[in-house]
């Protein structure tokens, strides 16, 4: 592959991450693709047939994804300055987002507690690059967030069975990672979670 095809790549991959809607948007996609209804008119009429019932598990279900979705989005904002488009001077840039992410991780971990099935591993799996990016980004901050990044990734590993660098780096590549730029950080935090098998 010539070089330049490759920057070609590269910058296609950072327009799609940097594309990706803003959390603080999320919540307006959200509404006005799954609970409301325009009429003829334009304007918006939510569903009158829904139960109370049906609506509290909907907008719980809606909660959830938004948390999710501000998860993935922080981490792919980090691995957007970071890898695919690496700008120089990152160390403001993860002290900001590095905690942000911890606490989305924490609030999207929460909502997942009372889940079970196919979803539920979906969404650890996106936790789970989210926390390998996170992690990787604390690398030179503060001790006790890395330790927490590692702790996460062990009950991350031990929910979705993953027993392996292997099988890590299978998981990892399908989202956004780059064996080079990714593995050694990746590797080091996962020795972090597993000291015994050193």
């Amino acid at each position: 592959m010539a070089m330049d095809q490759l920057g070609d790549i590269r910058n296609l991959v950072q327009h799609r991450l940097l594309c990706l809607l803003k959390p603080s948007n999320s919540l307006l996609l959200l509404q006005d693709g799954i609970f409301e209804k325009k009429n003829n008119n334009g304007h918006q009429q939510v569903e009158e047939d829904e139960q109370q019932e049906g609506k509290s598990h909907t907008a719980m279900t809606m909660a959830m994804a938004i948390e999710v979705y501000r998860t993935y989005w922080l981490a792919a904002f980090l691995f957007s300055t970071h890898v695919t488009f690496r700008i120089p001077a990152t160390r403001p840039t993860r002290e900001n987002l590095v905690p942000q992410l911890q606490m989305a991780i924490r609030r999207s971990s929460d909502s997942l507690a009372d889940e079970n099935g196919d979803e539920v591993k979906g969404k650890n799996e996106i936790l789970f690059w989210c926390t390998m990016i996170g992690g990787i980004a604390a690398q030179d901050g503060e001790l006790e967030r890395r330790c927490w990044y590692a702790g996460e990734l062990r009950k991350l590993c031990h929910a979705l069975n993953i027993q392996s660098w292997a099988k890590i780096q299978e998981l990892m590549r399908s989202f956004a990672w780059v064996d080079v730029a990714c593995d050694e950080g990746g590797y080091r935090l996962w020795m972090e979670a597993y000291p015994s098998r050193r």
